[in-house]
């Protein structure tokens, strides 16, 4: 009677007597946990960094440089556009504020 018997997994190549180490995948910097898109898709609630627990909105009216950090880094495709939205609406807000001013 012949036994069949399964080739077994071939060890992992070494290299120098020590075996390849797994490393982990990177986590992306920003997840999408740290923020929450309003209904309509125009706002953003931060809540990681400085600005945690505000909306975009406020956020970009008082620091302008906040949108193109969000817009630079590594943050999901969502809040970028949002960030691009909101930085628009800011210029638009300041002009206006601007316009009012100058009527005084």
């Amino acid at each position: 009677m012949a036994v069949h018997t399964t080739p077994s997994t071939p060890p992992p190549p070494s290299f120098g007597g020590f075996a390849p180490v797994k490393t982990p995948k990177p986590k992306p910097k920003y997840g999408k946990a740290r923020y929450k898109i309003s209904a309509d898709g125009t706002d953003a609630l931060i809540m990681f960094g400085k600005h945690r627990g505000n909306k975009l909105s406020d956020i970009a009216d008082k620091d302008a440089t906040y949108c193109d950090f969000i817009i630079r880094e590594e943050f999901p495709a969502d809040l970028k556009d949002v960030a691009r939205h909101q930085k628009r609406e800011s210029r638009e807000r300041a002009k206006k504020i601007k316009l009012f001013e100058d009527e005084d």
